[in-house]
């Protein structure tokens, strides 16, 4: 018992001792903690004069110094790191000093951050680089359209001068240009990290965001493109409507290559090490402007389309279809979905439209010469009307389908061109030229139609040739391209018309005149072309051949009336009567040769090889003139020799030059 008395007051004096000991830690860790407070007071103090002071200054930082710019984004810094290192103290003291310092450094690091929002739009504003369009060194697509419109008042060499466009190139280019002053990137770049550090970074996002926004519109009005719904799209006139396609195709190319490029590397260099920062403000930023695009192409193809019009829409498909490897690239995220989805639709309900243009309509078959051509066509009101200048009955004798499409309704404009009078002088009739230019341009993006026919199910409008000729082998082959069977169509109508049109000229070398030259022109027209890959060399000789036979007929209709006084006749009766008849045969020719040149003359064939071809054909009646003269030149007197066969010769040349002429008096010509 005496041990344990002894033994409990030592035990009692250890414990006493250890916790002695404690409460001088204790207060050694108070009086730290109360140094360590004190200390970051002081320092808190001096960040927040330096952030303070510039409160009162309506001066921007960057636009004083860059030191001054430094010591501020240092100060802002300390403030974070401040409140980082209170918000550890405060989760383990509630010491209301500790609460009350960390409220502080919240506040002044709210008003730091304030402050360096207003200098990164300010940044952003005072740097931001004027956008040129014109100094970007690729093509404008503006240059690649075409008003089709005008065509018919322009010249074939303006024609083929206009519609030789560039396709637009299939390879992505990219020109990135500095939108912002390069040297204040590092500013921005310093201001951006420290402020999504400091856990402000929606407010920074937002602040590049907006001002990005404003200048993504002034780019766009730049580009002439107006904000416009899908309603005021579709009330616009024609004539405003192609200029706004024109500008479209423009903007979007040089939206996309140029500024959407340029926009997500200004993005990158500014949020490039914050993650997908920059592709959320990337998408963000430029919401408004591609959707302002989208919505104009989309409601482009929602209009309605008439023949004239579809280039625009090929125009815009190409383009958009062009572009939109550039806008999955550009907006490949998750944040750029949206983006890609609309551009993917709209792309698509362009092609529906070019598709929707060139398929249905109505089967009808159309009367005219005797021949009878089957067809794919609607709209039949808009087919009254004589079909051949009243002489029949409208050509129009069955028909069963949907409405009539844009493309058929251009053929059915050509099947129901109407003619009361001869063309003058048997030349190129406009339909002519309207149609084979029509196509010509079209043939310039038999690509984009190839491909967006080809998958479809139906039956082509492939027509019977209007002589109901059987069709060549070259035509009966299965891969004869979709856009090659619309343009054969096209040309059986066109000859069809023009061989109702030849019917309206009383004289039959004038029929053939106007058939050649009309013929003429479309086999150069296709040979010269791309349409010769589309039609076919079968096509080109099967016309030519008609082209000759034309010829014959315009030869023996013309100068066998004429050559007929210079055969050779045994019979001599008397020589007083035979004497009187050759004088007779020399007048009589000299008569007729004389009504054909003062007739033919005034016809036209402006093609000067087509003209020197058939001028050549008539070479039989200089051989049959100069024979005739040279046996029986002995029998008569010269005065009843009224042409020389070089006179002959010359006054052939000046057959179908369009500008009549007489031979009444032998020395005017």
């Amino acid at each position: 018992m005496g041990d344990c008395g002894y033994v409990i007051p030592e035990l009692e004096r250890e414990e006493d001792l250890i916790a002695a000991a404690k409460h001088i830690s204790i207060i050694h860790e108070n009086v730290n903690e109360v140094e360590g407070i004190t200390e970051i007071e002081k320092q808190l103090n001096v960040v927040q004069e330096k952030i303070m002071s510039w409160e009162t200054d309506q001066s921007m930082i960057w636009d004083s110094s860059l030191d001054e710019a430094t010591q501020y984004l240092n100060a802002a810094d300390e403030a974070r790191k401040f409140v980082e290192k209170l918000e550890a103290l405060s989760s383990n003291n509630k010491d209301c000093r500790e609460k009350e310092l960390l409220q502080r450094s919240h506040d002044i690091l709210q008003i730091a951050m304030t402050r360096l929002e207003e200098e990164f739009k300010h940044i952003l504003l005072r740097n931001r680089q004027p956008f040129e369009p014109e100094r970007v060194s690729f093509r404008s697509s503006a240059e690649d359209t075409i008003d089709f419109s005008s065509v018919i008042s322009l010249g074939d060499n303006s024609v083929e001068k206009s519609i030789n466009r560039d396709s637009v190139s299939r390879n992505s280019e990219e020109f990135i240009i500095d939108l912002v002053h390069p040297e204040v990137i590092s500013d921005l770049r310093c201001i951006a990290n420290l402020m999504f550090i400091s856990k402000y970074g929606h407010e920074c996002s937002q602040a590049y965001i907006s001002v990005r926004r404003d200048a993504l519109d002034e780019c766009l009005f730049i580009l002439e493109m107006e904000k416009l719904s899908i309603e005021d799209v579709l009330k616009l006139e024609w004539r405003s409507l192609n200029s706004k396609i024109k500008r479209w195709v423009r903007a979007m190319k040089m939206f996309v290559r140029v500024y959407l490029a340029s926009e997500k590397y200004l993005i990158e260099q500014i949020f490039g090490d914050l993650g997908t920062v920059n592709l959320v403000c990337f998408a963000e930023a430029l919401k408004g402007s591609i959707l302002q695009l989208l919505i104009f192409g989309d409601a482009i193809s929602m209009g309605p389309h008439k023949p004239e019009k579809l280039f625009p829409i090929f125009d815009m498909y190409e383009v958009l279809a062009d572009l939109f490897p550039d806008i999955d690239s550009l907006y490949s995220d998750d944040a750029g979905f949206c983006v890609r989805t609309d551009c993917r639709e709209v792309l698509k309900r362009l092609g529906d439209s070019v598709k929707t243009a060139f398929r249905g309509g109505r089967r009808i078959k159309l009367r005219g010469g005797g021949k009878t051509l089957t067809i794919f066509l609607g709209w039949l009101d808009r087919a009254s009307g004589d079909f051949d200048g009243g002489q029949n009955p409208s050509p129009i004798s069955h028909a069963v389908g949907p409405p009539l499409t844009a493309f058929h309704e251009f053929e059915m404009s050509i099947a129901t061109s109407v003619s009361l009078n001869p063309f003058p002088g048997g030349g190129i009739h406009h339909l002519t030229r309207y149609v084979m230019n029509y196509i010509n341009t079209l043939a310039d993006y038999r690509e984009t139609l190839n491909f967006l026919l080809r998958d479809e199910n139906g039956e082509d409008p492939v027509l019977l040739s209007p002589d109901m000729s059987p069709p060549t082998e070259e035509e009966n082959r299965n891969d004869v391209s979709p856009i090659a069977r619309h343009f054969r169509s096209v040309a059986s109508i066109l000859k069809c018309n023009l061989d109702d049109k030849a019917k309206l000229y009383k004289d039959p070398s004038l029929q053939s005149i106007f058939l050649m030259n009309n013929i003429h022109y479309m086999t150069q027209k296709i040979k010269n072309s791309v349409l010769r890959h589309i039609f076919g060399d079968d096509w080109i000789r099967k016309h030519n051949r008609k082209l000759q036979q034309h010829a014959m007929n315009y030869e023996r209709a013309t100068w066998s009336s004429v050559l007929a006084p210079l055969k050779v006749d045994g019979n001599h009766n008397s020589d007083s009567v035979w004497k009187s008849s050759l004088k007779k045969r020399f007048r009589n020719f000299n008569l007729d040769f004389e009504e054909v040149y003062r007739t033919q003359t005034a016809w036209i064939i402006p093609d000067q090889q087509l003209r020197e071809e058939l001028q050549i054909l008539s070479v039989k009646v200089i051989q049959a003139y100069r024979a005739f003269v040279g046996r029986y030149n002995y029998f008569i007197s010269e005065e009843h020799i009224k042409h020389s066969a070089d006179d002959l010769e010359m006054f052939l040349d000046d057959l179908f030059q369009g500008c009549q002429k007489s031979l009444q008096n032998p020395h005017r010509r």
